[in-house]
């Protein structure tokens, strides 16, 4: 078990965290700074850079940081998307947990070791925290946050199937003992496939949820987010959708053969599977002038995922800003609604021009 003593620096880490790099080098300090001020004593914690074959000078910056810290690890590759980086990142890691953190954001200082504390004394394999979204110009504070951390042991039998990649953090051994690896065919809908596989071993019983805000989201003018909401951007979107349901149809459709124990993650495939359909749907309606969604609708019968039932559980879970969104949506499984409702999204919400 980890304790707040000084670490034996010939073990191993307890903790890796794995940082993707491509084009960030203004925002990577921040970045690092705020992962040497978590609280670990040296060879507690390593930090896994990958540089994805970025042009800009993001590995002269961790060249600089690693002159101050034998805990900072580069690996050089050539460019192959976020997921094979963290791909990379998961093969080459030694701590007996994993975190992933990207780039252009940071984690409150202070918090990790605390962290890995209470997973340990808990005899815990994963814990997720909150996060919150900061604007391009904050900038990481030292200080560090001394704020009691409010959690609750998972007594109820559900999944753990929700939870962000950058705000969960896991045991290695349930990744690799499973084979478990980011998706790199996707560019949207990578985390979500990923923390989907990985709630299959994650054992409920043995997970805890913070309600600390830990984790700061920096929203950036030319991310990858942002990005996908260009035109071009949308349609790659919409395509890594209509794989991502085919994914989840065929894995249902495996699981049910295989007769799995686990019901509850059949159940949750199969609801993946029609909110990658609704994801589909949703975005084509807010589409002025760039789909034919006559095409779309047949396309995505013939694959089977469509019409699919009503995602009436969605309104319950939904939050105040996102009621409005799931309203709309609600009815979408049937057809003369929903083309109804994409003359209003069109009209009201477009998306692109």
């Amino acid at each position: 078990m980890l304790n707040n003593s000084q670490a034996d620096n010939t073990a191993k880490p307890v903790l890796s965290v794995i940082v993707p790099i491509y084009n960030v080098e203004d925002f990577l300090p921040d970045c690092l700074n705020s992962l040497l001020s978590q609280g670990f004593s040296e060879g507690e914690c390593e930090i896994i850079c990958i540089n994805d074959g970025s042009p800009d000078n993001s590995s002269e910056v961790v060249k600089q940081f690693q002159k101050n810290s034998r805990d900072i690890i580069l690996l050089e590759k050539e460019n192959g998307g976020v997921s094979s980086a963290r791909n990379l990142g998961i093969k080459n890691a030694n701590g007996k947990y994993i975190l992933f953190c990207d780039p252009d954001d940071y984690i409150n200082a202070g918090y990790l070791k605390r962290l890995i504390v209470l997973i340990e004394e808990n005899n815990c394999a994963s814990l997720n925290f909150k996060y919150e979204m900061v604007p391009q110009e904050a900038s990481f504070s030292k200080t560090d946050d001394r704020a009691e951390l409010v959690y609750e042991l998972c007594r109820k039998k559900k999944l753990i199937a929700n939870a962000i990649v950058c705000t969960t953090i896991v045991e290695r051994a349930i990744y690799t003992e499973n084979s478990l690896f980011f998706n790199e065919g996707l560019q949207h809908g990578e985390d979500h496939m990923f923390s989907y596989g990985s709630s299959r071993y994650i054992d409920y019983k043995k997970h805890i949820y913070l309600s600390n805000v830990i984790y700061n989201y920096r929203r950036r003018a030319n991310s990858a987010v942002n990005k996908s909401r260009t035109a071009d951007g949308v349609m790659r979107n919409l395509e890594d959708l209509i794989r991502l349901a085919i994914i989840y149809r065929d894995e249902y459709a495996k699981l049910k053969l295989e007769n799995c124990e686990n019901k509850l993650f059949v159940k949750n495939t199969k609801v993946r599977m029609h909110h990658a359909t609704s994801g589909v749907l949703f975005l084509a309606a807010r589409m002025r002038n760039k789909m034919n969604i006559d095409d779309l609708l047949t396309r995505l019968k013939r694959e089977g995922l469509y019409p699919y039932p009503i995602l009436w559980h969605t309104l319950k879970k939904s939050h105040t800003e996102g009621r409005a969104i799931a309203l709309s949506k609600l009815l979408f499984p049937i057809e003369f609604i929903y083309k109804i409702m994409i003359k209003l999204l069109r009209r009201f919400f477009p998306l692109i021009g």
